[in-house]
């Protein structure tokens, strides 16, 4: 396929980083050109074993190039293309769905590296007042906190409380959001978050960038969020 002597391409699965909140990722990975696909491959990941491809442990997965459709070993290197389909699923309940064409073939050798194809919204509450960490703080209140995150067709609704292990309290973990990164000239999806505070013997209060587009709002991807800034009582 890409020059004689090759027998196989080779697809790099993704590192996935701890406390991503990942509970599972399938990927599916198949070589297509002009319309024309191969066998689908398939790989899962979960925080537990790593990714498992073929039954077995590893971060590759190789695809025989003999066999491959005729009309795409015709083809040549520079019209073929990775096809990969990936399914995330995360400890918050959401289910990220993306397609990708990744080059199969870099011009010297026929393995393609990891490559970023999502882009994370993370939610911090870990420097939030809560009041099962504090029950003799008076200004300890907060026990919940209402998230949505909306990017496209992609939505979570949560909510982050601080969670019980071995009958204590401990910060809640931080939430994940996966959305598709643009490639090339397409226009990138607003990402819109609403976040709202809850209190015990207190009204509701409402996250200061609610409905404004992540991407523009100067607040990054990465949200922390800051009691310092909340009106006085």
């Amino acid at each position: 396929m890409a020059e004689p002597g090759f027998k196989s391409a080779y697809f790099l699965l993704p590192a996935i980083g701890d406390g991503m909140g990942i509970d599972e990722v399938d990927m599916e990975v198949s070589i297509t050109g002009a319309g024309t696909a191969a066998p689908i491959y398939t790989a899962q990941w979960t925080p537990k074993t790593g990714w498992i491809y073929n039954d077995k442990t590893g971060t590759v997965i190789p695809i025989p190039l003999t066999g491959l459709p005729e009309e795409l070993r015709a083809k040549g290197p520079e019209n073929l293309k990775f096809q990969t389909t990936t399914k995330i699923l995360t400890n918050y309940g959401q289910l990220y769905e993306g397609s990708d064409l990744i080059d199969t073939f870099n011009g010297r050798k026929a393995t393609t590296p990891p490559t970023a194809t999502v882009d994370v919204v993370q939610v911090d509450g870990s420097g939030l007042p809560w009041k099962l960490l504090s029950p003799t703080d008076p200004k300890a209140k907060l026990v919940a906190v209402d998230v949505e995150l909306k990017s496209g067709p992609q939505v979570l609704r949560t909510m982050m409380r601080a969670k019980r292990e071995n009958a204590a309290y401990s910060l809640p973990d931080p939430i994940n959001f996966f959305v598709k990164r643009s490639k090339g000239k397409e226009a990138e999806e607003p990402i819109i978050a609403n976040i709202v505070y809850k209190f015990l013997g207190r009204a509701p209060l409402l996250w200061e960038s609610n409905g404004k587009d992540l991407r523009q709002a100067g607040t990054g991807l990465s949200i922390i969020l800051d009691p310092t800034n909340w009106p006085k009582e």
